[in-house]
């Protein structure tokens, strides 16, 4: 044999192995770079109300009032349709301190890593599936902030993983009727969760008739009654998860928590269509292409099933709805690409081992300890809230009404409990007339005067670049009291 045959050979079995290892090392990786993401100050406003409702629960609130325990200048009746995650916020901040809450969120982002790695793996080879998870964590990323929607895109993807195997044995996972009721109390993504159930029900219709199309025939009824027993079982699983959705603690009133939020959509970032520009819609995007362009043109085309088809078309659909449904989109084409790409490379779904099963939950509990040990150091305290303004803030009377900047109202909630902000990030408590109200008066449109005296605001505290600073800057009857973080307090004279 001469030496180019042996450095071929050589080539040829390390490039197996290497295959072999780089999966094992990603697993590692991922959940460790997640902590790259939550090692940092809590900046999301929300995070601050969402303790704030859940301290509300454990003192006694009932969860069937439509009284907002919050603040009295909202108008729209209040729904606790969050209560559990925000009840485990309330304890961890109680136990541990706000890092408490900083950590909580990060077990939710190990949740999705962990339940979009089991649907992954599921669906193709490990290299295969490996790739489809990083891909999918990125096209989350924009969702993966401290707030209860994480429970809600690891159950998704949990969901997805159940339909998928019953669209295979024909088997009900009954086990989705109570997940669901747990669902319908962590996050308003159970809506998603019906909906994939209801989908995959008639997709699964449509394969077996296909299936006994090009088998039995359409004349042969034994065979369509066994069909048609099989389907009607698989439906009972959406029908009694929507049952199960109206015997929560909150009641039938749950299905009203989100019939208030079109009204204001167009003022909310995250309900705005996506951009391109953002690397996870992006790459969202090319991940869809590739399940597109093989559905279309792949070896598999003509065996395609309509699960499969119903699956891309809502992960389509979700992709061009809003940036915060980026984040379903990248979940519901999660296992169609791990699928897609293991068919490219041309390998078998071999079974799940021991590090399948055992090597990313003991990385994801080594990721939970380090953020343990960094969090007290690094998020003790929110941040992009001006924490030097809060002795001025303290000094203020009780009852004082401050205008304020939504981004700040959960904080000022959280702190000042004597004071009264005018507004928090629930732009749906508010609606929208109240919150065009604000808008117009930060913006310091004519008629600014009498808008600031109806609010009975006696502070003052927004961005320094808001027009409505440089009016009260003129104005000898307030008084700029001081400047933090890119806000500025102002307090009437």
């Amino acid at each position: 044999m001469t030496l180019g045959a042996d450095l071929q050979t050589g080539v040829q079995e390390r490039q197996p192995r290497m295959l072999q290892w780089l999966p094992l090392a990603a697993l590692v990786a991922l959940p460790l770079l997640l902590i790259r993401e939550g090692a940092r100050p809590i900046t999301d406003p929300d995070a601050a109300w969402h303790v704030l409702l859940g301290k509300a629960v454990l003192s006694g609130v009932s969860l069937g009032t439509d009284v907002d325990p919050l603040t009295t200048r909202t108008s729209v009746p209040w729904v606790f349709h969050q209560w559990l995650p925000e009840v485990a916020a309330a304890i961890a901040d109680e136990r541990l301190g706000w890092w408490g809450v900083g950590w909580l969120a990060h077990l939710g982002r190990l949740f999705v890593m962990l339940a979009l790695w089991w649907v992954c793996r599921r669906e193709a080879s490990r290299l295969a599936a490996v790739v489809a998870l990083a891909i999918a964590i990125v096209g989350t990323s924009m969702s993966l902030g401290p707030r209860p929607q994480l429970i809600g895109l690891a159950l998704l993807a949990v969901s997805i993983g159940a339909w998928r195997s019953s669209a295979q044995d024909g088997r009900p996972r009954w086990w989705l009727v109570p997940l669901t009721w747990v669902w319908a109390c962590c996050h308003g993504t159970w809506v998603l969760g019906l909906a994939v159930g209801v989908v995959s029900v008639v997709a699964i219709g449509i394969d077996r008739w296909r299936a006994q199309s090009a088998g039995a025939g359409p004349t042969s009824a034994a065979p369509w009654r066994e069909v048609w027993r099989s389907i009607r079982r698989l439906g009972l699983v959406p029908v009694l998860s929507g049952l199960a959705v109206l015997v929560t603690p909150v009641g039938p009133r749950l299905l009203t928590a989100q019939q208030h939020i079109a009204a204001v959509s167009d003022l909310v970032t995250e309900w705005q269509r996506p951009s391109l520009a953002d690397t996870p819609v992006a790459l969202t995007w090319a991940a869809a292409a590739v399940v597109i362009l093989s559905m279309t043109f792949g070896r598999d085309r003509r065996s395609l099933s309509a699960v499969d088809l119903a699956t891309s078309g809502m992960a389509l659909v979700s992709l061009l709805a809003y940036q915060r449904t980026v984040a379903v989109a990248a979940v519901l084409l999660a296992p169609l690409l791990a699928a897609r790409l293991n068919a490219w490379l041309g390998r078998a779904r071999p079974a799940t081992d021991g590090a399948d099963r055992w090597l990313l939950p003991i990385t994801a509990v080594v990721s939970a300890l380090v953020m343990g040990v960094l969090l007290p150091r690094v998020a003790a305290q929110p941040g992009g809230v001006p924490t030097n303004l809060v002795p001025a803030l303290s000094a203020l009377p009780a009852g004082t009404v401050v205008l304020d900047d939504e981004r700040l109202g959960g904080w000022l909630l959280a702190t000042q409990p004597s004071l009264t902000p005018t507004v928090d990030s629930r732009f749906e408590a508010y609606g929208r007339a109240y919150l065009q109200q604000q808008l117009d008066l930060v913006v310091g449109a004519p008629g600014w005067r009498e808008r600031l005296a109806a609010t009975g605001a006696s502070a003052v505290v927004l961005p320094t670049q808001a027009p409505l600073i440089d009016l009260l800057s003129a104005d000898p009857s307030w008084r700029h009291v001081g400047q933090d973080v890119g806000y500025t307090l102002f307090v009437r004279r």
